[in-house]
């Protein structure tokens, strides 16, 4: 179709947006009802839809999505714990590492923040070991602050599942590139949208905790 104003042929991207915003919108209030956490979520599955289709298109990821991104994943965790139960359960279980673990799965902010430095960490180390052994850059600093948010939203567990099955999703989809490329090793996959696609997954089933 063409823009009634102006003329110009709309881009097939922008109903396709809209259509997944919709779908999703439904999909979250399906799922987790009408609920502040719902409403979390749902800001989620929108940043990470306007971020795939920009990695696809332009190859970044956009600060002024995933910096806020992660302030509003340390909120949303801090408005998830119920602080009062959450100090009587670090008197009681202690410091060390065994308290500590149960801590991550009872207390949603330290969660959050666990999460937040896990996926970022985890992403950077992989990038920088990537730039001293091949000489080149092989994962923007945008695939880690996206991994950071989604620590923060969804927690250490999350970045788990989201990193192996954007692993398994993004070698598949390079694996079917170098195929209709005939072999060619240089055309650049944004991992973004893999991310995204992992996150969505985890948000709808619980990730592995839907295999217990």
């Amino acid at each position: 179709g063409k823009c009634a104003d102006c003329g110009s042929r709309i881009s097939p991207v922008y109903p396709l947006v809209e259509a997944l915003a919709a779908v999703m919108a439904v999909a979250v209030l399906w799922k987790f009802g009408l609920t502040i956490e719902a409403a979390f979520y749902l800001a989620l599955i929108y940043a990470l839809i306007v971020i795939t289709f920009i990695d696809l298109e332009h190859m970044i990821i956009p600060n002024v999505i995933t910096i806020p991104g992660i302030l509003v994943g340390l909120v949303f965790g801090a408005l998830a714990t119920d602080w009062g139960a959450s100090r009587a359960l670090m008197e009681r279980v202690g410091y060390d590492l065994g308290g500590f673990l149960i801590l991550l799965n009872e207390v949603p902010f330290l969660d959050s923040v666990f999460g937040l430095l896990i996926g970022g960490g985890v992403l950077y180390i992989i990038a920088f070991l990537y730039v001293a052994l091949r000489k080149r850059e092989g994962m923007g600093m945008g695939d880690v602050k996206l991994l950071a948010m989604l620590g923060a939203f969804l927690g250490w567990e999350g970045v788990v599942f989201i990193m192996l099955v954007s692993s398994i999703l993004g070698t598949a989809a390079g694996l079917l590139v170098i195929f209709r490329k005939k072999g060619d090793l240089k055309y650049a996959l944004p991992f973004g949208p893999f991310l995204s696609i992992a996150a969505v997954i985890y948000i709808f089933t619980g990730g592995f905790r839907a295999l217990t």
